[in-house]
């Protein structure tokens, strides 16, 4: 797998026969993740739970499972994902893509490749990326939440961050300044937030303007 190691990505092979365990991994990814081959094929199921992110991993996972029932050789799947390398804190976000590398005897899967390339955190559109990947995010972990204000408070909501005080907000919509506040209240209640900055934060991530 010399090639593997001089490519610009991180190669993995996994094994759709051992409950999807990394059957090979090239020396760059395993640098990165501060383990050894052996440590990757004796991890099982851990090595997901240790390294990647469960929320995205909850979006495109169920994807990657339907790549593989649908059993076309041909067929690539893309898809962002966050690791978390040796001795790091922070998530990294990587770009990676993966098709089924072999079959059995009798045509059903058995490995898949994955090519992945990290997303350079310094450049400036990166961060443009980063930052949508994380609003996506926010979005996918509370949409249930946000589902339960009513379409009234939904509006109330985006105009809460538009920089208008209350008592313009209220004149706008010909309603009091109670009114308003009672709005404000009980939409912090349902979000369960406190803050002016999480209400912002709800705010850009469902603004379907």
């Amino acid at each position: 797998m010399q090639l593997a190691d001089w490519l610009p990505a991180v190669v993995i092979i996994h094994n759709l026969q051992e409950n999807f365990t990394v059957k090979y991994m090239c020396e760059k990814g395993r640098k990165l993740l501060g383990v050894s081959m052996d440590e990757l094929k004796t991890m099982g199921l851990d090595y997901y739970k240790r390294f990647f992110n469960e929320k995205d991993a909850a979006f495109y996972v169920p994807r990657m499972q339907e790549l593989i029932s649908r059993n076309n050789m041909d067929e690539v799947f893309t898809f962002f994902q966050q690791v978390k390398p040796h001795n790091k804190e922070n998530w990294e976000w990587y770009l990676s893509s993966t098709r089924l590398l072999m079959r059995d005897l009798e045509n059903r899967p058995i490995l898949t490749i994955t090519h992945a390339v990290r997303i350079d955190a310094e450049l400036h559109l990166t961060k443009k990326v980063s930052q949508l990947l994380e609003d996506n995010l926010f979005f996918r972990d509370n949409y249930l939440i946000y589902s339960t204000l009513t379409q009234r408070e939904k509006e109330i909501l985006q105009l809460l961050t538009s920089g208008k005080s209350v008592k313009q907000l209220a004149e706008e919509l010909f309603v009091s300044v109670n009114t308003i506040k009672t709005h404000k209240k009980n939409i912090k209640s349902k979000l369960g937030i406190t803050t002016s900055e999480k209400l912002i934060r709800f705010a850009k991530a469902f603004d379907t303007d």
